[in-house]
């Protein structure tokens, strides 16, 4: 999806995922993801269950950290609003 900036936008919904990844893979994960050209000058919403939030919090950090738009939710509509959302010059 485009949003009205013009940027990509991808809505990532892990709710059901069975998550296995060590603090480190996470990590290399982040660092990755960050590298991808959609994500580096797109947004990325991480919808995430909540009684795992606080590990996904740590993928954002390093996602953000090298400069992409990654935000974890654990609420669908909010993550939706913040993908649309219009940024003010």
């Amino acid at each position: 999806m485009i949003n009205a900036n013009g940027e990509d936008c991808v809505l990532v919904d892990t709710r059901e995922a069975e998550v296995c990844l060590s603090i480190p893979d996470r990590y290399e994960l982040g660092v990755s993801v960050a590298t991808q050209p959609t994500i580096a000058f797109g947004k990325v919403a991480l919808l995430v269950p909540s009684n795992e939030a606080t590990e996904a919090e740590f993928f954002e950090t390093v996602v953000r950290n090298r400069g992409a738009s990654l935000m974890v939710f654990t609420d669908f509509e909010t993550a939706i609003k913040w993908l649309i959302m219009k940024v003010q010059a």
